[in-house]
């Protein structure tokens, strides 16, 4: 991956307190909606994963400016940023000097493994053998056969017991032990949730909130990698950045890394017939509507845009559209093999550079 000046990194990211990453229903405008209680999602968006290290490289440059920038500083940050954000709609495939940007994962690092959530078909046995055909989008789609499979046998599926979504893994490797077992680990083992009741400073009777926070478990911090065509300055490191609602605070972590890469570590979880998002993914309609089966979900991705309207204004940040991802975990099968490697996205190299559709 990357070009031959490209360097690869491993961030770390260990919360200091309990944070909080905002999705689609926040406190509301106090115009046309108020909500009183939000929860924060276990994860950042890929948007923020690409945000904070955009900021990460100006901050080690000096381009944090007070104030509105001359045009020599603002060409300054352009060159190191990219003019651009993300932006779904016209991805680039690089930001600056960073090249790509890996999906969020957690890691152990005194066991030093790193986890995925479990993909939606472990010990499930997806086939279309003898399938029947039904209407989807006034297509014919095969409709799968769905088993669970043990070493011992198949039977069948159970939606009662079926649990994989409430379960992170790892594979059986690690630095520290070559023979480690897979292992796999409930969310709520290291995700734990804690609420913030409050009141604001105007009161009135929307004046109180609730506020459901994140605290990692003390045994694990976020990881990434990134790519990038310039140096680090890596005596800067650890450092404290603000991440996330409430200014939720982090200890950052940046090491170089060579023979590390996320795609090669998980791929125990990757099977022949199928395919398995390590990220979150965008997948357009018309190439949803050639896919025989996906088990998964789909989630809310909404993020900031700045309106450029004159040459020398970074514009106004404005929110993005809606728009629908799906979600890492899931798998997508087709009943013609083949067909798994034709499926192409536009830009698929540019959603790729920040962390989306990563399949394997």
């Amino acid at each position: 991956m990357g070009n031959n000046n490209t360097k690869r990194y491993l961030v770390r990211l260990t919360p200091i307190d309990a944070y909080f990453f905002g999705g689609e229903v926040t406190f509301g405008d106090k115009l046309a909606t108020q909500n009183y209680r939000v929860r924060s999602n276990y994860l950042p968006q890929q948007s923020a994963v690409l945000g904070l290290m955009r900021y990460e490289i100006l901050r080690q440059n000096d381009c944090l400016f007070n104030g509105k920038p001359t045009e020599e500083e603002k060409k300054k940050a352009n060159e190191l940023i990219g003019e651009k954000g993300f932006d779904l709609t016209q991805p680039q495939t690089s930001y600056g000097i960073i090249q790509r940007i890996s999906p969020l994962f957690i890691e152990n690092r005194s066991e030093k493994r790193f986890y995925t959530p479990l993909p939606l078909d472990y010990n499930i046995n997806v086939s279309f053998d003898g399938t029947i055909n039904a209407l989807y989008n006034g297509k014919e789609k095969p409709l799968p056969k769905i088993e669970t499979e043990t070493i011992e046998k198949k039977e069948a599926f159970k939606s009662k017991t079926y649990d994989n979504y409430l379960f992170w893994c790892s594979p059986g490797v690690s630095e520290a032990n070559a023979d480690s077992p897979f292992e796999k680990i409930k969310v709520d083992e290291i995700f734990k949730e804690t609420e913030q009741v409050g009141i604001q400073k105007q009161g009135g009777d929307d004046a109180f909130f609730k506020q459901t926070l994140i605290r990692l478990d003390d045994k694990y911090n976020f990881a990434f990698t990134v790519e990038v065509s310039e140096d680090l300055d890596l005596e800067k490191y650890p450092a404290i950045v603000p991440w996330g609602g409430n200014q939720s605070r982090f200890k950052i972590e940046i090491k170089e890394i060579k023979d590390f890469d996320f795609c090669t570590y998980f791929k125990q979880l990757k099977r022949e017939n199928r395919l398995l998002l390590l990220g979150d993914a965008f997948i357009p309609d018309d190439t949803r509507n050639r896919i025989d089966f996906i088990w998964g979900n789909c989630i809310d991705n909404r993020y900031i845009v700045r309106e450029v309207k004159d040459g020398r204004s970074w514009g106004k940040p404005l929110k993005s559209k809606l728009f629908q991802l799906q979600s890492r975990g899931s798998v997508i099968y087709q009943k013609d093999i083949n067909k798994l490697s034709q499926l192409t996205i536009d830009n698929e190299a540019a959603y790729k550079a920040i962390g989306l559709n990563i399949l394997i």
